[in-house]
């Protein structure tokens, strides 16, 4: 019985498709907190602002096609019995927020 359960719940459409979602849920959350961090620095720290736009505004789009990327990978896993993708996503993610962590930082040490 446990077994017809478990096969009635998973379904291998689903989780690639949740996950997707999530990542993209957070590269949106990292775009807005990157604009809005960056409209906040502008009027007094402007070099500061433009580097964190150049900077994290790359990331941003390699973390949205990363989450592209592994949805389709991950799918494809799935439905063939292969592993699932690795890791780059998740470092992709750590680096934006390392880089929006350092312009908050230098934001409040510099006033």
């Amino acid at each position: 019985m446990r077994r017809d359960a478990d096969a009635r719940v998973w379904s291998p459409e689903a989780q690639p498709e949740r996950t997707a979602l999530a990542w993209s849920r957070t590269a949106l959350a990292g775009a807005v907190l990157v604009c809005g961090l960056v409209r906040h620095l502008l009027p007094t720290h402007p070099v500061v602002a433009g580097t964190l736009a150049v900077v994290a505004g790359p990331v941003m789009v390699a973390v949205a096609t990363a989450a592209r990327a592994r949805y389709r990978d991950s799918h494809r896993a799935l439905r063939g019995g292969r592993p699932l993708p690795d890791g780059r996503l998740a470092a992709w993610c750590v680096l934006l927020v390392t880089i929006v962590a350092l312009a908050a930082g230098l934001s409040v040490v510099a006033g």
